[in-house]
Parts: structure tokens; C-alpha cells; sequence
């Protein structure tokens, strides 16, 4: 405290220099004395004892007040913050709400750290702790005390990934071989070794919609082997620098694709037009009204001709979903976060029987057609995700910023925390808030296999 201010005490009491109390709207102590006045000498033996002899009786009075007003307003406030309690005062809402979130993100580093949630092997994850150079930290959502992931050492400069690799020669070859190619991972040849790869140990995690690699970076951090897909040619090339290691030691598999509906298979041919923003990459989208949106992130209108300041025409190569799970196996879990074309990856699990399909799926709609696909293809129980508060979460980690944060019976659900809700219920909590307390609001939906 600086010289000459006066200290604060409770509700905005000051106090004297001797460290009482004094109430604001008490009455002003009288000036003291100067020693040796007669003023203020004793009355009795040693001259300390009693009340001063020639003190007038106003003073004394206002000095009583003085003293009596201090008392009372002191018993006051601590009535008043003893019926209070933490946290029941409107001034401490956004500690309760930094509780609450708190709270929810441990529960789910908790659940997410009992690897029998998800079926891998315990002694499959800690090999793969053991070997990673961060230790294998795991990333966690509290959002009071975020723990820091290292990122992937850097890399060598790598030469930059075509806009499009040859078409496929058969079937067999739907997907790059990267047993040749390992710009792009290491695997078995196709065949039956190659469709056991997702079976691990450990399992692996289908991240469709690679983008900066956000997602891939927090479940590779978590033990997993990851199939990561994007058809952005730009954002392939960054993960293969970003992520060499992962893909030298068999861990991390990149494959350069975009994502097409089965309807389009037989009609496409291998290589579709993709709209790859200049104004940010994760704009990027087969359809134009999403790849070559306004810089306000507006999409363009019916019938609105394409800026071409705003995105440019490539030919990319093209997968179904469940073409990449035929060639890799069953996943864990399937992410599925790719601009406009969630529903036809979704869509194309159909082909599959329910065996072969993901334990756990998760879309970046909620939707009434959505929740209801889902049902349909055997994820009954489903959630509702807040992805505000697992971006917030992150604030701080540039490697992690934006992902998805847990899945499965780690994800927490916005009503039932890690609790499954069913299809009805959810139907009946839409339409969602789009903003909470004037704050943007956006969401997954996650579904978990019937049967598990």
C-alpha cells in the first residue's frame, strides 16, 4: 500500500492508522492532542486510566458513537457473509461457471484415462506413452490448470504433396500404398493385413477432416493410431511436415482424399472439382457455395458467380467412408467434420454390415435428420456436445486449440454429462441456443454403437 492512503476495510470501511475500523457515515474521531497540552492528561495514579478528565462531552459522545457504530457494522457484514456462503452472491457467477466447466472437464480426463472405456489395452498405451517424446501427456480439459502438450519435434523440409495422386489401377488400390509411399505412413500392403490395422493394438481413430491437424494431434497424444483424411492438398503437405514422426513409426496415416456420397461413385470417376479457399483453408469444400464463401464467412448465394479472389479449382481423388474402412478396418471411433458432406460419410456406412461398423461416430450437425440417421444405423444412444466450452478449454495450446476434445463414454453431454441420451429426448431439446449469456455456441453429435 502506498504512503498516506487510507486502507479499505469490508463494504468500503476505511480504517485508522492504528488499524481500527472506522465506518464512512460515522462521525469524524476528534483531532488528537499534542503531548504535554493538559488536554488529555489522566486523571488518578500513572495518569492512563479512565476517561480524560477535561475531554468535553460532545467529544466524548462522538467518540462513543464512533466506537458503538464500528461494533455494530462489523457484526453485520459477518452475518452477512456467513448467510451468504460461497458463491450465492451474483458477483461470483463466472467462478461458478468455471467451477461447473472445470468439474465437467475432469470427469472426462478421468473417464478418457480408463482405457477399458474404449477397449485398448492398457500395457498398448503405455508402450506408446513411454515412446513418445512429450512423455505421452495427455491432454486435459481443465480449464482452471491446462496441462501443455509438447508438439512433434520439428520435422526435415519434405517436398510438397501433388494436388492429386494417380488415379487408383483397382479396386485394391482405392487408397494410396503406402508400404511404397511413405510420405504418407507406413502400412501393409492391401489385403487382409492392411484391413487389420485399425485392430491395433491399439485401436485406431478415423479423423475425417484432418484440416491443421488438431484432432489427430489429441488422439495420438491419447495413445491411438489415427487414419486422418482431408482433401486439401495444402493442409496434406503441412501434416506430412508436422507429423513425420507419426507417420515414420507407423502410427499416423494420412491419406489425401476427398469424401463422396456411394451415389457418386460409379459417376464420378476417382478425381472430383474441389473449391480450396484463399481465404482460409478449413473453408475448403466440394461445394462451391461453401468453399468459395464471402470473407465474412458468408456462403454465396443460389446462382451467385464464383470470386475467384476468394477460391480456386483443383481435381482431387475420392473415397467413400466405408471404402476407408474396408481398407483399414473397423475404427474405434469415426470423426466426421468435413464442410457440407457429414451426411454422405455418414450415409455410407449403410453399405456396411453393423459389425463392421464404428464402435463410436461423431457429426458436426444436430439435426432432427441427423439424430435420426443415426438411430437408423444402430447408435441409439446418442450426445449432445458443447464444443465452446472444450475450445475454451484449450485457450493457450495452439497445437490443440479447436479439437474436438474426447469421445465415446468420455464425451460429456450438455444434459446427462457422460450419460447416453436416447433419440427422442434429444429430438426434444432442439432447436439448440446458438449463444449462452451473449457467447457463440456450437455443437457436435455423438452416437455410441447398439449393444456395447
Amino acid at each position: 500500500m502506498q504512503s498516506g492512503t487510507t486502507p479499505l476495510g469490508v463494504n468500503g470501511a476505511h480504517t485508522t492508522a492504528t488499524g481500527r475500523r472506522k465506518h464512512p457515515h460515522s462521525p469524524a474521531l476528534p483531532p488528537p492532542h499534542p503531548a504535554g497540552s493538559g488536554e488529555m492528561s489522566g486523571s488518578g495514579s500513572g495518569g492512563g486510566g479512565g476517561w480524560p478528565r477535561r475531554l468535553k462531552p460532545l467529544a466524548r459522545s462522538q467518540l462513543v458513537l464512533t466506537f458503538f457504530t464500528a461494533v455494530v457494522t462489523m457484526v453485520a457484514t459477518m452475518a452477512l457473509m456467513t448467510w451468504r456462503g460461497p458463491g450465492r452472491g451474483p458477483d461470483d457467477q463466472l467462478d461458478r461457471d468455471a467451477a461447473y466447466r472445470n468439474r465437467r472437464a475432469e470427469t472426462a480426463d478421468r473417464v478418457g484415462a480408463r482405457r477399458g472405456d474404449y477397449g485398448a489395452p492398457a500395457s498398448a498405451a503405455a508402450a506408446v506413452a513411454a515412446a513418445a517424446p512429450d512423455g505421452g501427456l495427455r491432454p486435459t480439459m481443465a480449464t482452471a490448470q491446462v496441462a501443455a502438450v509438447a508438439p512433434p519435434p520439428p520435422a526435415p523440409p519434405v517436398e510438397a504433396a501433388p494436388a492429386a495422386l494417380p488415379p487408383p489401377t483397382d479396386a485394391a488400390a482405392a487408397v494410396h500404398d503406402a508400404a511404397s509411399d511413405t510420405r504418407y505412413g507406413v502400412l501393409p500392403p492391401p489385403g487382409p493385413d492392411r484391413a487389420a490395422w485399425c485392430d491395433g493394438p491399439p485401436r485406431c481413430v478415423m479423423d475425417m477432416g484432418f484440416n491443421s491437424g488438431q484432432d489427430t494431434h489429441f488422439y495420438l497424444a491419447d495413445g491411438w493410431r489415427v487414419v486422418a483424411v482431408d482433401a486439401n492438398p495444402v493442409l496434406i503437405a503441412a501434416g506430412r511436415q508436422r507429423y513425420a514422426d507419426a507417420l515414420a513409426n507407423g502410427t499416423l496415416v494420412l491419406v489425401p482424399s476427398g469424401l463422396i456420397p456411394e451415389s457418386a461413385v460409379a459417376t464420378a470417376g476417382s478425381k472430383l472439382t474441389f473449391f480450396k479457399s484463399k481465404l482460409d483453408n478449413v473453408w475448403s469444400s466440394f461445394d462451391a457455395h461453401w468453399g468459395c464463401r464471402h470473407p465474412n464467412n458468408t456462403p454465396l448465394e443460389a446462382g451467385e458467380a464464383i470470386n475467384p479472389d476468394y477460391c480456386t479449382e483443383i481435381r482431387v481423388p475420392t473415397r467413400t467412408c466405408a471404402a476407408l474402412v474396408t481398407e483399414f478396418g473397423t475404427p474405434l471411433y469415426l470423426k466426421i467434420d468435413i464442410e457440407g458432406r457429414d451426411t454422405a460419410c455418414l450415409e455410407s456406412l449403410w453399405t456396411l454390415p453393423a459389425e463392421r461398423r464404428p464402435d463410436y461416430v461423431s457429426v458436426e450437425n444436430v439435426t432432427p435428420a441427423h439424430i435420426e440417421l443415426l438411430r437408423g444405423l444402430g447408435y441409439g444412444r446418442q450426445k449432445v456436445v458443447d464444443q465452446r466450452i472444450i475450445y475454451d478449454a484449450y485457450v493457450g495450446q495452439p497445437s490443440l486449440l479447436g479439437n474436438s476434445g474426447p469421445f465415446g463414454d468420455a464425451a460429456i453431454d450438455t444434459v446427462r454429462g457422460q450419460g447416453w441420451a436416447s433419440a427422442a429426448e434429444l429430438n426434444a431439446r432442439l432447436p439448440l441456443p446458438d449463444k449462452v449469456g451473449g457467447v457463440g455456441r456450437w455443437y457436435d453429435l455423438h452416437g455410441k454403437r447398439d449393444g456395447l
